[in-house]
């Protein structure tokens, strides 16, 4: 399969994703390389859950700049990567010509694919969709009957709350408010991408928004 082929284009939406298209060379110089702290707290649970992936079919949902879908394809896997944003597409095809790469806003769902997965990945994506359930239900619909949906995000504990100090004891800590409450933050590091946090999406959470059990 080409890129071509595989071109179901789907106008995003979500204003996010011009975000996203305009700090792609950011994002892309990071996600991925050896100085992305957060895959390296990820890799080995990741590929853990992942398995061995050879002749599997893989979707990547999120796949940005396709550096998980080529490590994915050099693994052995079946691989189709999905992401909204124009221009991290751009980088991906450019650099992974051999995978087909498509367009399309996950904040919908997913687009016809005419095939179910043996896995479906969606690595540091689910906090950036304000709405899971059309996606969660196009993944469930979309996994081989015994598939695997694979997906990490981080916790709102260690992402966005400051440090602080017991005046009593010096021990260091952070302290957590609301946290069943979902929140937007803006996120400056990559040059203010909306990023929704709601607590760890736990299985009562998602069975309810979704109907997975």
């Amino acid at each position: 399969m080409n890129n071509t082929s595989a071109n179901h284009d789907h106008t995003p939406a979500a204003s996010d994703l011009y975000d996203w298209d305009r700090n792609a060379p950011t994002y892309a110089a990071l996600a991925g390389t050896p100085d992305d702290a957060t895959y390296q707290q990820f890799q080995a649970v990741l590929w853990e859950s992942l398995g061995d992936v050879r002749g599997r079919d893989i979707l990547d949902v999120g796949c940005g700049h396709g550096w998980l879908s080529a490590t994915l394809a050099d693994a052995g896997a079946n691989i189709i990567g999905i992401d909204g944003a124009q221009q991290l597409l751009a980088h991906a095809r450019a650099a992974h010509p051999q995978i087909p790469f498509i367009m399309y806003d996950l904040m919908v769902g997913l687009p016809p694919l005419y095939r179910a997965f043996d896995r479906i990945v969606a690595n540091m994506v689910v906090m950036d969709v304000s709405d899971i359930s059309p996606l969660f239900t196009a993944i469930w619909q979309s996994l081989k009957p015994d598939g695997r949906f694979i997906f990490t995000l981080p916790h709102p504990c260690f992402f966005n709350y400051k440090m602080d100090r017991d005046s009593r004891t010096g021990q260091r800590y952070r302290r957590v408010t609301g946290y069943l409450q979902p929140e937007v933050w803006r996120i400056t590091s990559f040059g203010g991408i909306t990023t929704i946090i709601a607590a760890s999406p736990t299985t009562s959470t998602i069975s309810a928004r979704t109907g997975w059990q």
